[in-house]
């Protein structure tokens, strides 16, 4: 498979990184073609366009980092299909749109960084089926409404959960563990 000026075993590739694929601008469709591929790590890369729904077919992937392009259009509900993934980094991009709720399936999620974007909507209370998260960023986006108390789970079991400077609602959970730092600076303009 030809992705930017390299070729690549569809079957015996299981990294993807700039280091291997420095020429690329956006992520092609033949991404997915790649079925083995375990980690994706093109941070900082200089990436533009949206995500392919072509990443369906990454069923075997546990690393993807996207951060820090200029990623744009939303969260692909493809991304259902990537049950092995561990680690998940959209941040500081221009990602919009909601938060899919196929996103809160995938169980072995370790880390979820979505911060720094452009999504809005309100957080599912389906975020609690994520029970091996243990890093959750969402901060600096438009997400609005309540915040579930849902998440009173993760502060309750010393997970870090980062809220702020969203445009969520109170009145605030109170979590025993709760650190109100993590859900500091909320616009309440839209608030009733």
């Amino acid at each position: 498979v030809l992705i930017g000026d390299n070729k690549f075993s569809v079957l015996n590739t299981v990294s993807l990184s700039q280091e291997n694929s420095s020429s690329i601008d956006i992520i092609p469709n033949q991404i997915g073609e790649l079925i083995n591929l375990k980690w994706v790590d093109f941070s900082s890369s200089q990436i533009s366009g949206e995500i392919p729904n072509a990443i369906e077919n990454l069923t075997n992937l546990e690393y993807l980092n996207l951060s820090s392009n200029q990623i744009t259009g939303e969260i692909p509900n493809e991304f259902e299909n990537l049950i092995n993934l561990e680690y998940l980094n959209l941040s500081s991009n221009q990602i919009t749109g909601e938060i899919p709720i196929i996103l809160y399936s995938l169980t072995n999620l370790e880390k979820l960084s979505l911060n720094n974007n452009e999504l809005f909507g309100e957080i599912n209370t389906e975020i609690n089926n994520l029970i091996n998260l243990n890093d959750i960023n969402f901060q600096e986006n438009q997400l609005s409404g309540v915040i579930p108390s849902e998440i009173c789970y993760f502060f309750d079991n010393g997970i870090s959960v980062n809220l702020r400077y969203n445009r969520l609602c109170p009145p605030y959970l109170i979590c025993n563990e709760m650190n109100e730092y993590f859900i500091f600076g909320q616009d309440t303009t839209d608030c009733n």
